[in-house]
């Protein structure tokens, strides 16, 4: 049998589906991290914005 030819399909498969726990793992810790950046953010952002100032109704 010929060793440069394509692998098995069940071989393919097996190589091909090896890093979904991996994969998955470190989009979760992105998505974390990506949220917890932004609950960090958020209160800073209201710092910045000024807050509209109520004015006096004429007498």
């Amino acid at each position: 049998m010929n060793r440069l030819a394509a692998p098995s399909p069940r071989t393919a498969a097996r190589r091909k589906g090896a890093g979904w726990g991996r994969r998955a793992l470190k989009s979760l810790w992105l998505l974390s991290a990506a949220a917890l950046l932004l609950s960090a953010c958020q209160p800073a952002v209201s710092l910045f914005t000024p807050t509209p100032q109520p004015t006096a109704a004429p007498p």
